[in-house]
C-alpha cells in the first residue's frame, strides 16, 4: 500500500517518522516544486530520529548538532535514518545519524544531548529592530511582488506556508543590489500550524526552519541572489546550538551575516533571539555558490 505523503506546509506531518527497527526510522517527503528536498527537512527528521532513541529526553533535551549535505535529496523516494548510540554519560548523550536513500547517503549529522544544569551566564545583547508588526507587508504589496516572479516561481511562492518570515533588512530577492552581508528577520510557524509546547518537537521544527533563505546571505555585498538564474547554491553543512526553550509559535528574531566567501562557498551565522531578548539558539553555515554562465 503506498505511504500517504506529508502536505508541503504540514511540518508536523513531514517530521513523524515511522520506525522501521531498531533505531532504524523512515521519513516521507512533501512533492517538491524545485525536484529535490528541501535541506531543512532532512534537518528537521534527521534530529527528530537522534531523539527517538533518548530515554530521558525531558531531563536531557538537545543542545546541538552538526551536519553535512552529501547528495541532493529525491522526494519521491522515502529517506532511511539509522541512528548509532556513540554514547550515554552522566550529563551527555550523543548520537550519529546516517540519512540514506537507495543506499547512498544523503546527509550525516552528529547530535548531542545534556541534562540541564547550573553555570555561568552570559549572552550577546539583542540588536534593537523594528518589531514583526511593524515590518508586515500589506496584501497590495505581497500580490505586486508575486506579480512580478516569473511563472513557476509564482506558483511556489504562492502556496500555502508552514513558516511566517518578516524581513527587517530591505531585501529584493528579484532585483537585489549589493549591500552589507547583515539580513535580519523575523520568523515563527503560521498561526494555522501551531507547534505543540514539546521540546522535541519545537527543536524539530526549528531545526527545518533554520536553513530557509539562510545562504542568501553570502550573496548580499555581490548583489545576487538564490532567485538568480546564473547561481548555483546548496547547502554544504549546517549546524545548530540551542542555548534555551524555543517557542516556535511565537515570534524569534534572526540576525544574520556573512563574514566571508571564497573558493565558491559563503560562510553565514546567525543567532536567534525571542521577543524577551534571550539569546535561544545559534545556527552556522557553509554552502556552495558558484556563478554559472547565462545561458
Amino acid at each position: 500500500m503506498e505511504k500517504i505523503r506529508p502536505a508541503q506546509e504540514d511540518i508536523l506531518a513531514t517530521i513523524q517518522l515511522e520506525q522501521m527497527e531498531e533505531n532504524v526510522f523512515e521519513g516521507l517527503s512533501p512533492k517538491s516544486d524545485w525536484g529535490r528536498i528541501f535541506g531543512g527537512q532532512v534537518l528537521g527528521q534527521g534530529i527528530a530520529a537522534a531523539q527517538k532513541t533518548i530515554a530521558n529526553l525531558n531531563e536531557r533535551p538537545t543542545h546541538s548538532f552538526s551536519s553535512h549535505f552529501l547528495r541532493p535529496g529525491n522526494p519521491d523516494i522515502p529517506i532511511r535514518f539509522e541512528v548509532e548510540n556513540i554514547r550515554d554519560g552522566r550529563s551527555f548523550s550523543t548520537r550519529h545519524v546516517r540519512a540514506t536513500q537507495n543506499g547512498k547517503g544523503i546527509l550525516i549529522m552528529t547530535a548531542s544531548f545534556q541534562d540541564f544544569e547550573e553555570g555561568f551566564e552570559h549572552q550577546s545583547t539583542m540588536p534593537q529592530v523594528p518589531t514583526p508588526e511593524e515590518v508586515e507587508l500589506s496584501p497590495g504589496q505581497i500580490q505586486n511582488m508575486l506579480e512580478s516572479m516569473p511563472e513557476e516561481m509564482r506558483k511556489h511562492m504562492s502556496r500555502p506556508r508552514a513558516i511566517d518570515m518578516r524581513f527587517i533588512t530591505d531585501r529584493d530577492m528579484l532585483n537585489p543590489k549589493a549591500a552589507d552581508p547583515e539580513v535580519d528577520l523575523w520568523f515563527r510557524a503560521t498561526e494555522t500550524m501551531p507547534v505543540p509546547n514539546n521540546r522535541a518537537v519545537q527543536a524539530a521544527v526549528f531545526s527545518y526552519a533554520s536553513d530557509m533563505s539562510f545562504m542568501d546571505t553570502a550573496m548580499v555585498p555581490h548583489g545576487s541572489s538564490l532567485m538568480d538564474p546564473t547561481v548555483h547554491g546548496v547547502s554544504l553543512d549546517h549546524s545548530v546550538w540551542f542555548h534555551d526553550d524555543i517557542d516556535m509559535n511565537d515570534w524569534l528574531l534572526f540576525t544574520r551575516e556573512s563574514p566571508w566567501a571564497r573558493h565558491g562557498r559563503g560562510y553565514v551565522r546567525g543567532m536567534v533571539y525571542n521577543r524577551a531578548g534571550l539569546l535561544v539558539a545559534s545556527v552556522v553555515q557553509e554552502c556552495l555558490i558558484r556563478k554559472m554562465p547565462a545561458k
